[in-house]
């Protein structure tokens, strides 16, 4: 990727920040509208309101401004000198359309791009933070705030205001794909202010409509704009036609530019609050497939540019509180949603480590008491919205690890949950809002699955007053992380407990960074028999100290890494390198053989690390470290992998009815069948053995046919009197089925079953 750059006056740069600053071109953090139906939400119609930005402090009497002007006009004429030409409109329907400049390059043209100072980012933002709050638009001018003592902030990009032409200094040259372009960047001074004082930025990417730069609206949205009933400020992207060039050029320059070491997006938003598609970002249809594709097609643009240049900033999709209700219609719920589009992603591209940005207002506006059992519904006072159970219509501050649990057990720890904008209105009273604000915190601040928290402080009029300037609510939010004693003697009267432990899961919980990096350490220093590399731990360490992982998941990343396999352990000295590491100890004769029977009759490594990892005594292990434990998931496991017990026992199946050893896909095939539940194991040690093609290839005489059965079934060899009596049956005319179903259901069978630990 190349671009001739030009050399701007600083102080020319500084003045118009301030200007367009002064003009809102984008640089607004972005307010709540209300959400949901109309009947849950807030009787005042909500307008978009942006927090005051105070004017940029730059200015330089002395600049002859008239001599950079010249100099920039002199650059424009030298550019197409040598070889930059704008396209016609007509050549091409991506060419300069709608009142968008790209301009195509010579193919003989030669052109630097002479790259900002700096590499990108390589470390995970929000792991270097020591609290979870934040505010929306977090600025004074250029320079970055962290009101409260917040470490996380938000900004808006309208793409349409940030599609340039070249005209004013802030206008960047970038070339992608042999066409240039010229994006409006009054964002970069910002975002390095927030990176150096340690925040992080999220940045939400919105599509407004503008009268000459249609081509970026989606053309579904675009020719149902008539039924935008209720005034959608923004709009589905065009992804899917001519537009589609413009955002892979705008989402690579994003990539060039906010990636880097000293410059970086945190966390980029696609769109305000998808699932509501009639409410914000209008896309001309409620079908809830049409808009999971359409958006889907844009996530894989916006997530493959940012990761061709880090792997740590978050890649998000918006979605608002409604977790199990569609607004009547109008929209699709949350949960559906995140299936749907799960599913989607996973269609176009493996691995894709998706997060959300969730909007954790409370499920009525207006209404701030999430505490209280029953929704203020006068047309149904008996629907609790937001109850803490699966069935809950919608997911705010007093049921928040419904949604995390759900994502984290559906699809995994490494989706992350940003709560980007919540508000808590003043209507119900300063005390009420104050108590929400402190209850919602404080249930994200103690979810691991929860990377940020941040409030809109807006007062968009009517009931939602969501400002926290002056009341209890602002001294509450500054001294949620440093003063719990204090807050709790505010709020708790009011939501009527004793202690916030009694509703906010895992609350008080403290994580110790060094006891973490110990914990890591010791990992690599008794797994791989080394010290750890500074990226390594740092990387583990973070991702245990979020909540990404536990410690089961962490060991288990070390024990079935490519460079322990590199070591070419035995069975016995794998199984005691876990009782080393996951014990603590040296093993004892009795449980080594155990194990090392378990790998040597079909268990996989991972199954029997598995066993480690859920002990009580590598759970003291880890609380001695002051971490998790946690558990394996079985859902990504071999099927031999998932119960120890059965596995051996399937491969002796192989062994007694088939007289040969297992192979691995058809031992994992079988306890596959039975631990979904398709086929019990009997039908598997009958059915499945007995009349299989090779069992019946064999043609066995009556008399090795009972003998087998009594290895089988009996793990032993036959008694003669139980011998002559089965071959008196079989002589008389009794099938093969019928004796094979003998011994199935006989109480020998049965306690065979139970030393595998099966019934």
């Amino acid at each position: 990727m190349k671009i001739k750059t030009k050399q701007l006056s600083k102080r020319v740069f500084a003045l118009f920040l301030a200007i367009t600053l002064m003009a809102g071109t984008g640089v607004t953090a972005f307010a709540k509208e209300q959400t949901g139906t109309d009947a849950l939400m807030s009787e005042t119609e909500g307008t978009v309101s942006e927090n005051d930005e105070k004017n940029a402090a730059v200015t330089d009497e002395d600049e002859k401004e008239t001599d950079s002007e010249e100099k920039d006009k002199e650059e424009k004429v030298k550019d197409e000198e040598e070889g930059f030409k704008p396209g016609k409109e007509g050549e091409d329907p991506l060419e300069t359309y709608n009142g968008i400049l790209t301009e195509w390059l010579e193919d003989d043209g030669e052109y630097v791009y002479s790259e900002e100072a700096g590499s990108y980012v390589t470390e995970d933002a929000f792991a270097k933070t020591s609290t979870k709050k934040g505010v929306q638009g977090d600025f004074n001018g250029a320079d970055y705030i962290g009101s409260y003592g917040g470490q996380h902030t938000l900004l808006n990009l309208r793409v349409t205001d940030f599609m340039g032409d070249g005209s004013i200094p802030t206008d960047k040259k970038f070339i992608y794909n042999d066409r240039i372009y010229y994006f409006r960047d009054t964002f970069s001074t910002l975002i390095r202010s927030a990176n150096a004082k340690g925040a992080t930025v999220s940045m939400t990417i919105l599509v407004p409509y503008q009268s000459n730069k249609e081509i970026l609206i989606d053309s579904t949205a675009l020719a149902n704009r008539g039924n935008n009933t209720k005034n959608s400020p923004y709009y589905a992207p065009n992804v899917r036609g001519e537009g589609r060039h413009y955002y892979e050029a705008l989402f690579a320059w994003m990539a060039e530019n906010w990636c880097k070491a000293d410059c970086h997006v945190d966390n980029f938003i696609l769109g305000n609050e998808v699932n509501m598609p009639n409410s914000w970002c209008f896309s001309g249809s409620s079908d809830a497939q049409y808009n999971v594709d359409l958006y889907a097609d844009a996530y894989m643009i916006l997530y493959n540019a940012i990761r061709s240049k880090t792997s740590v900033s978050r890649v998000s999709v918006s979605l608002d509180h409604s977790w199990q209700h569609n607004d009547e219609g109008r929209g699709i719920a949350t949960k559906d949603y995140l299936d749907r589009f799960n599913a989607a992603i996973s269609a176009r591209q493996a691995n894709v480590d998706w997060s959300i940005s969730y909007h954790l207002y409370p499920t009525i506006l207006s209404q701030p008491d999430i505490w209280v059992e029953l929704a203020h519904m006068p047309d149904a006072p008996e629907i609790d919205l937001n109850p803490k159970r699966a069935d809950a219509q919608f997911v705010d501050g007093n049921n928040l690890s419904i949604m995390t649990d759900y994502v984290k057990n559906t699809f995994g720890p490494q989706h992350r949950i940003l709560l980007t904008e919540q508000g808590f209105s003043q209507y119900m009273g300063t005390d009420i809002q104050a108590a929400s604000l402190a209850y919602s915190y404080y249930a994200a601040k103690y979810d691991p699955m929860v990377d940020c928290f941040i409030i809109n402080q807006a007062n968009e009029g009517g009931k939602l007053n969501f400002s926290i300037g002056g009341v209890l609510a602002g001294d509450v939010f500054a001294r949620l992380d440093s003063d719990p004693a204090w807050v709790e003697s505010q709020t708790l009267p009011v939501i009527g407990v004793s202690s916030y432990s009694e509703i906010v899961p895992g609350y008080g919980r403290v994580v110790n960074r060094a006891q973490v990096e110990a914990f890591v350490t010791r990992l690599y220093e008794m797994c791989l028999k080394r010290q750890p590399d500074e990226s390594g731990l740092a990387d583990w360490t973070n991702k245990l100290c979020n909540g990404q992982i536990s410690g089961a998941e962490a060991a288990r990343g070390f024990f079935l890494s490519d460079e322990i396999k590199l070591w070419n352990l035995t069975n016995e000295e794998y199984v005691e390198l876990l009782y080393n590491v996951m014990m603590g100890r040296a093993s004892d004769a009795g449980g080594k053989a155990d194990w090392v029977y378990k790998l040597n009759n079909g268990v996989g490594r991972e199954g029997v690390y598995r066993g480690f990892a859920e002990s009580t005594e590598f759970g003291n292990i880890c609380n001695d470290y002051g971490i998790i434990r946690g558990s394996i998931k079985v859902d990504g496991l071999e099927g031999r992998d998932k119960n120890p017990g059965l596995t051996t026992f399937v491969a002796r199946l192989y062994t007694k009815a088939l007289g040969r050893e297992y192979e691995v896909d058809g031992l994992n095939d079988w306890c596959n069948r039975i631990t979904s539940g398709q086929w019990s194991i009997n039908d598997v040690s009958t059915t499945g053995f007995f009349t299989s093609p090779e069992f019946l290839a064999k043609n066995l005489s009556n008399d090795e046919y009972v003998k087998v059965l009594y290895r089988t079934f009996f793990d032993r060899e036959y008694d003669q009197a139980g011998y002559d009596d089965w071959m008196n049956r079989l002589a008389k005319g009794t099938s093969r089925n019928e004796v094979m179903l003998g011994f199935a259901n006989s109480r020998e069978f049965a306690e065979l079953k139970a030393s595998f630990g099966l019934r």
